[in-house]
């Protein structure tokens, strides 16, 4: 993997667009939607390229007065991808890549990114290296690519870039903040400030808090939640927090239900408290997952409260939380239905097979081996 990206990026061939035809374009009829002008320009114009990808982009989501058709729009792009059309490679690889519309495929991502990376695409360079994060590519590879992407100005390679140097220990992180930052990207900012923070050094402080409380009234949750933590006993944390979950930051949303439920006074402020808790462990919060697992085992007597119980831990322990995987190891082998035994084991298993969290995989080892139902 790490040679092809290398050779791919010494490489680097411009792939230019067939439409090189700029000559009048034709206007759009009153009351003609983009989807609709644009389908017109791609159908009655040969060759023409940049039309057909923005046809491809609306008919895939039922927009621009365009019905949905994910089949034709792929097909569509895939042809323009051929004839080395790269806004077409592009989009393609982003759809793998994020997994809307399509469904998810890091080899199909990586297919049409290497693509779209090798036509000198900022953004197809960024995604491609998104995709071989974790696959075993050095730091260096992937900071190359993402340097492409933040010399394009794509905001969210400044960020990646930024966070690649910092794993390192390396004071670079701070210029890579600050371009992703000037791109007016929230996340980066807010990297930027806690960056800052973390210098200690004079006049840094105040700029960092600024930042934040700037990000935050942006309505960015992650700031919000920073700013209810530095200074975790003063009067407008809990407000900093409460906006932080109400933006559905999921970290923000379990600090506070957890909170909550350890002060609630009645019935319904507890079932408040549980909500949110709820709300958190769905949005990969695996604290809370954890906290409401603890929480319902405590009083589990029926089937179904020990099925909520497996539920949390399996959400928790798939989040690689390891306290988690071990409490659903004891738990799935403490009861007495065999059958729920069964059932806790096979989600292990399953978990190990799909998503290869080492954890998992020691606990499927040492299960005891299933045995068919008699």
């Amino acid at each position: 993997m790490q040679w092809l990206v290398l050779s791919l990026l010494l490489t680097v061939t411009a792939c230019d667009s067939p439409d090189r035809s700029r000559s009048e374009e034709p206007a759009r009829r009153p009351g003609e939607k983009e989807g609709s002008f644009a389908k017109r320009l791609c159908l009655t114009r040969p060759g023409a390229s940049e039309p057909c990808v923005t046809y491809a982009r609306h008919l895939a989501f039922a927009t621009g007065g365009l019905r949905r058709d994910v089949k034709a729009a792929t097909t569509r792009l895939r042809n323009l991808c051929e004839k080395k059309v790269i806004a077409a490679c592009t989009l393609l690889g982003e759809w793998y890549h994020f997994g809307s519309p399509l469904s998810r495929s890091s080899a199909k991502a990586r297919y049409y990114l290497q693509q779209s990376c090798g036509g000198k695409s900022p953004l197809g360079c960024t995604l491609l290296a998104e995709t071989i994060m974790g696959t075993g590519a050095s730091r260096d590879v992937l900071l190359r690519l993402f340097t492409i992407g933040c010399a394009g100005k794509i905001p969210r390679a400044c960020l990646r870039a930024g966070q690649t140097t910092r794993s390192i220990g390396s004071r670079e992180s701070l210029w890579w903040f600050e371009e992703g930052c000037r791109l007016k990207d929230p996340a980066s900012c807010t990297e930027l400030a806690v960056n800052l923070l973390e210098t200690h050094q004079a006049g840094t402080s105040s700029r960092a808090m600024k930042i934040l409380h700037g990000e935050c009234d942006g309505k960015w949750a992650r700031a919000c939640y920073l700013l209810s933590s530095i200074h975790p006993d003063s009067p407008r944390a809990h407000g900093f927090l409460e906006r932080s979950c109400a933006l559905r930051f999921a970290p923000a949303c379990g600090l506070m239900g957890r909170r909550n439920i350890g002060a609630a006074k009645s019935d319904k402020e507890r079932a408040r408290a549980i909500s949110t808790l709820h709300l958190a462990c769905h949005q990969d919060d695996r604290d809370s997952c954890l906290f409401l697992a603890k929480m319902y085992q405590k009083t589990a007597t029926t089937g179904s409260d020990r099925t909520r119980v497996i539920d949390y831990l399996v959400r928790a322990c798939l989040l690689d939380h390891l306290a988690s995987c071990e409490n659903l190891f004891h738990y799935a082998t403490s009861l007495a239905d065999p059958l729920k035994r069964r059932w806790t084991g096979s989600l292990i298993r399953r978990g190990c097979d799909t998503h290869l969290i080492p954890h998992l995989c020691f606990l499927a080892s040492i299960l005891p081996h299933p045995q068919p139902p008699r």
